[in-house]
């Protein structure tokens, strides 16, 4: 097997035995090829093929910032062993398409445009992707061309769009196995909890909802809205009225309130997540910080005039401080760590954050806001996404399912036993596990939580023997 684990592609024994690192620094794959060699993605560099038995990594593929290409994914050796397919990942994603790559000269051809998740099939067709279908071509894997038009042959497949993923795969003898979409996703219910854990329902409407916000002035909610398209939307908590207030081709999420209420700074692809801000009356959205990383926002100081976001990196996550009117960001914290969700007391004098340690376990941990005096650990046993609550005096945070809370004294430094409140299904967050799934009003007393709505019948997988005999009949070569 070959397999990626923590940017490493490494190549593990099947009877079993330790792994053998191959290649560092990848950030997607691997796929092997057809000689035995392994091809993997690098962020912002391309597609690299490697011996599996080691040795020094080659450049494949650059990406083309003309076009905006973000990523090359999910390459996949074809028969010859003299090229390879791989998806021109770009947003949104009927700009991305599927191409090829010869090994020998790294020449490009673009097979099809508007496509993603490529797969070649011994039966001699290429499928890919489009709004959550299959499509099969008859394909020339010799001459790297397509032979006819793309017929849908699978619907309701579940699909990525923030990362061109789909769910399906086919063995070399036929057997086809994907996820249903409609099945998959499943839907959301938008709650409020008290600290035992009773609900009240919020909306009627079950929905792919994530990421709730509850607004400094407790008039609004602002969450994200999943389907079709990762939008942001409000819900005027007196008026019970939802509104959407992102619109546009890539998606919009992570809403961070200001201390007025009156605007949202927000991650907004382009196609790296980059910072906007809204206001949320409708009017022109500003763009505060662009770059070649993803970029989530956190917290907001109570003053309005910082805010601490999350930049993603490779091998890690690290927190930035910058002025929300414009200027350079600094470092959160210098030292080689993951940092992810922060949070500013309410006076404005601490920050309470998470952390990823050399074994992907997260732990909250508190400090000064100028780092004075070092940092304390808030978590026992693991944790994440850390909350203030009661003026400064307590800090929230989720374990799993589980939501804790443990004591703060701002004289003292002290951080008091962490205490189970309640257990909660957590339905996940977005910006690949980074952001902040829940919310929890100042005074500690009710909880804002999005949690998945059960569904014992549903059957999510499906298996198609035989399935390559079909896909013959119905696209013949």
């Amino acid at each position: 097997l070959a397999i990626n684990a923590a940017g490493q592609i490494r190549k593990l024994p099947v009877s079993g035995g330790p792994s053998t690192i191959v290649a560092d620094s990848a950030t997607a794959g691997p796929g092997w090829a057809s000689d035995g060699s392994i091809l993997y993605s690098k962020g912002g560099e391309g597609l690299w093929r490697v011996s599996a038995t080691g040795g020094k990594p080659r450049e494949l593929t650059k990406l083309d910032t003309a076009r905006r290409e973000f990523q090359h994914w999910y390459p996949q050796g074809l028969p010859g062993g003299k090229a390879a397919i791989f998806n021109s990942f770009s947003t949104p994603l009927a700009r991305s398409r599927i191409e090829a790559v010869e090994y020998a000269t790294s020449k490009r051809t673009v097979l099809v445009d508007g496509a993603y998740f490529a797969r070649y099939v011994p039966s001699g067709h290429l499928l890919f992707v489009r709004e959550q279908a299959i499509f099969a071509v008859p394909f020339d894997p010799a001459k790297l061309r397509v032979l006819g038009p793309a017929v849908p042959v699978v619907e309701d497949v579940a699909t990525s769009f923030t990362d061109g993923a789909a769910g399906y795969a086919v063995s070399e003898n036929g057997t086809l196995v994907y996820l249903r979409n409609s099945e998959w996703r499943v839907p959301r219910r938008l709650i409020w909890a008290d600290r035992a854990g009773k609900e009240e329902s919020i909306l009627p409407e079950d929905h792919q909802w994530a990421e709730p916000r509850l607004s400094p002035d407790g008039r609004w909610i602002a969450l994200t809205r999943m389907d079709p398209s990762w939008q942001i939307v409000l819900f005027e908590r007196g008026r019970r009225v939802l509104t959407q207030l992102t619109r546009g081709e890539g998606v919009s999420f992570d809403a961070m309130w200001m201390p007025d209420s009156k605007s949202i700074i927000h991650s907004v692809e382009t196609p790296v997540y980059d910072l906007h801000r809204s206001p949320i009356d409708g009017t022109a959205a500003e763009t505060l910080f662009v770059g070649n990383k993803d970029k989530m926002a956190m917290a907001v100081s109570p003053d309005g005039k910082t805010l601490a976001y999350m930049e993603g990196g490779a091998t890690r996550d690290r927190l930035l401080f910058a002025p929300v009117a414009g200027g350079a960001s600094t470092p959160f914290d210098p030292r080689e760590t993951s940092q992810r969700a922060a949070d500013f007391s309410p006076d404005g004098r601490w920050v309470v954050y998470d952390e990823v340690g050399a074994n992907l376990r997260s732990e909250v941990y508190v400090r000064a806001i100028d780092g004075q005096g070092g940092r304390r650990q808030v978590s026992s046993d693991g944790g994440d996404q850390p909350r203030w609550t009661r003026g400064g005096r307590e800090i929230v945070y989720r374990k799993g399912d589980a939501m804790l809370a443990a004591s703060f004294d701002p004289a003292t430094r002290e951080v008091g036993v962490p205490a189970l409140l309640f257990a909660k299904k957590d339905a996940g967050r977005l910006g690949g596990g980074r952001t902040v799934g829940y919310d929890v009003t100042p005074d500690g007393s009710r909880f804002l939580l999005v949690t998945p709505v059960e569904r014992a019948s549903a059957q999510p997988t499906v298996v198609v023997i035989n399935w390559l005999e079909e896909l013959k009949r119905k696209v013949p070569r």
